[in-house]
């Protein structure tokens, strides 16, 4: 059997993962019936995850940063991630039409809306395959996060549908899904608590990218790490350990930060820091061009006066 258990998966809950088996030895044969048995068994998983803090280099808080999540795929978690690929039908929710067209739109499929439909459609009935394929031809391969709007949206998008776009930190998460293509990743936005988090993500090796750079920034650069539950974690002390590419996170006192089953929210005193820098000031336009040439030539021009001078003189 395999189930996705993290379904609505929310900071400080845990899930009661149950299966029983009934069965019935020998039924067919009266001599030998034991009558109706059963086995079941039970795991809680805590649905964990992490907070972020968004800042300037001085420690100011930030808003208006996107950030996209990112996983690394590799031969042991690519079945795990295959089954929590953005599917036609995602735990019962099955993607409509308007959805179909907004992900053609973000990949540029042409054609009448029909053919844009269908071109989203078998795109998502292929990422299973495609996504083998990256992986067994030993090609570095990723996958980005995509989530579901909320079950009470009232803009017209529908309930549950994947957001092609932004969102805000502080909606609540639900259940995970990957995408092969950042063009269809959820980005999320910070607001002026600079706060953000992911809840309900397992161990493995992710990267944070900044998609969206605050106005006067800098962007940030690829940030690639470790989340893990435990020192005991495969991806720490097992054969998928690479902390040397993808440390651990650390809290703000340099210390290594496990995944976390008491998310705090913006006023978290144990989280993660990332930070831009601003932007260095400059006469000369940063894409060149028509300005630096201005610039040049009314240097040559002083120059050309100065020469003159000095001669009368």
């Amino acid at each position: 059997m395999n189930a996705q258990t993290n379904s609505a998966a929310q900071a400080n809950a845990k899930i009661d993962n149950k299966a029983t088996l009934n069965f019935n030895p020998y039924a067919a044969t009266p001599t030998r019936a034991y009558g109706d048995q059963s086995l079941s068994d039970s795991a809680a998983t805590s649905a964990v995850g992490w907070d972020i803090v968004k800042t300037d280099e001085k420690g100011n808080r930030l808003s208006g940063a996107g950030f996209d999540l990112v996983l690394r795929v590799t031969r042991d978690n690519i079945d795990r991630v295959k089954d929590q690929l953005l599917s036609m039908n995602n735990n019962g929710n099955a993607v409509n039409e308007t959805s179909l067209l907004e992900l053609a739109e973000k990949m540029k499929y042409t054609g009448d809306n029909a053919s844009k439909i269908a071109q989203a459609t078998a795109y998502l009935n292929s990422q299973a395959t495609q996504l083998e394929a990256r992986v067994n031809s030993g090609m570095e391969t990723y996958v980005w996060f995509v989530h579901l709007d909320a079950p009470t949206d009232t803009d017209g998008h529908g309930k549950l549908q994947p957001i092609f776009g932004t969102m805000a930190s502080n909606m609540q998460m639900g259940d995970i899904y990957w995408v092969l293509d950042q063009d269809l990743s959820t980005t999320h936005m910070t607001k002026d608590d600079g706060y953000l988090q992911y809840c309900g993500v397992a161990d493995g090796q992710y990267v944070l990218s900044e998609s969206i750079v605050p106005g006067g920034y800098n962007k940030e650069a690829d940030a690639k790490f470790t989340l893990a539950s435990d020192e005991g974690s495969y991806y720490v002390s097992g054969a998928g350990a690479n902390l040397t590419e993808f440390p651990l996170l650390t809290n703000q006192n340099g210390e290594a930060m496990y995944t976390d089953d008491k998310i705090e929210g913006a006023d978290s005193t144990n989280y993660h820091q990332v930070e831009n820098q601003k932007k260095t000031e400059s006469i000369f336009p940063i894409t060149g061009g028509i300005g630096i040439l201005g610039a040049l030539a009314a240097g040559l021009t002083a120059m050309g006066s100065a020469i003159v001078n000095h001669r009368r003189q």
